[in-house]
């Protein structure tokens, strides 16, 4: 969960602040990476857990799709 919290906190530092899309993109796909090894990673232990995270993978695969079409379209 760590990892995960500070991909998400480097996302938003490139995207934002350093308005570096590029790099936002690649990171974003590392995250979604990174939440979806999670996923399995957990799912022997707590099928519940692995479960409750797919909406956020849900949402973060539809963040790394926005950040490339913002990456393309710039």
């Amino acid at each position: 969960f760590i990892v995960n919290g500070i991909l998400n906190i480097e996302w938003s530092f490139l995207f934002f602040y350093m308005h570096n899309i590029y790099f936002a993109a690649i990171e974003a796909g590392v995250l979604g990476l990174s939440v979806l090894a999670l996923i399995l990673v957990i799912w022997p232990v707590s099928r519940l857990a692995s479960a409750l995270l797919l909406p956020y993978l849900g949402w973060v695969s539809f963040a790394t799709y926005l950040t490339y079409i913002v990456y393309t379209m710039n």
